[in-house]
């Protein structure tokens, strides 16, 4: 009751050195709209003179993601799956693209184990998910949109008796922290660059190699949806596609360096 109440800092901690000997109960508080997500525990400490004493104190987050909403990631799953089920064509681009919008559903499913992003937010976890599963529903009709046209279908028909692979995209730009820095910044400047250097790299690579379509076409797909992304007002939708872009930009640029990526690129002639 003398000390009242202070703020933590960015990793959750107090300090204090001016504090009376004696007994003392240590709670949490999560302020302000995110308090309902949260349930805290206080604890006992006693404090000795001139001695450190730590206590922790502990809050669980209890949002779970809801039912419907584990109905639609399935769903979004499924149609992930299916850029890859194509009959007679070989997939593995349509399959190496679709699992970068599979981790967009792989951020929700796990948002229960980063409470702490909300904790000092005014963001809503169920506003969270569902900006991500919009974004990720538009990146499986632009996916399937660049590899399906009619020159990338006579490619992946031309591959159609090469060696079955399931490429995965194995960047590291969508995470929850990435994720809330492009809700709180601007993030125009960072992704243009990324455009740039990401052109600039199939301009590089051209020249060695017969075709480079299924690289050039999610360029561009990418490259519009991000000019998409600069007129949205609504900060968590922004961000999701702003977040989708950056990784579909990232498996661009990556699959130069997949040799079964580049393989297909490199001996297909039609």
């Amino acid at each position: 009751e003398r000390r009242g109440s202070r703020r933590t800092d960015e990793r959750g901690r107090v300090r204090a050195s001016d504090v009376f000997v004696g007994d003392y109960v240590v709670g949490l508080d999560v302020a302000g709209s995110q308090s309902d997500l949260f349930r805290t525990r206080s604890t006992e400490v006693t404090v000795r003179e001139d001695d450190p004493t730590t206590a922790t104190v502990q809050a669980s987050f209890e949002w779970r993601v809801p039912e419907a909403t584990r109905d639609r990631i399935r769903r979004l799953r499924r149609e992930v799956d299916g850029l890859s089920e194509q009959s007679g064509r070989d997939t593995a681009f349509p399959g190496y693209y679709g699992s970068v919008v599979g981790r967009l559903l792989d951020l929700v499913e796990a948002l229960p184990q980063y409470g702490h992003l909300f904790a000092t937010g005014e963001h809503r976890p169920d506003d969270v998910a569902d900006a991500l599963l919009d974004a990720a529903e538009d990146g499986i009709s632009r996916v399937n949109t660049a590899m399906t046209t009619k020159r990338n279908v006579d490619m992946f028909a031309a591959c159609a008796d090469m060696a079955s692979v399931d490429p995965q995209w194995e960047g590291d730009v969508l995470t929850h922290e990435a994720y809330f820095d492009y809700v709180d910044a601007d993030v125009d400047s960072e992704l243009t660059g990324r455009i740039e250097r990401t052109r600039s790299r199939i301009d590089d690579e051209r020249a060695d190699l017969s075709e480079v379509e299924p690289t050039t076409e999610m360029w561009e797909h990418a490259r519009e949806l991000f000019q998409e992304t600069r007129r949205e007002r609504e900060p968590l939708a922004k961000a999701a596609r702003a977040l989708l872009v950056a990784g579909l930009l990232d498996a661009v640029e990556h699959s130069f360096d997949r040799r079964e990526l580049r393989e297909r690129m490199k001996r297909t002639v039609f």
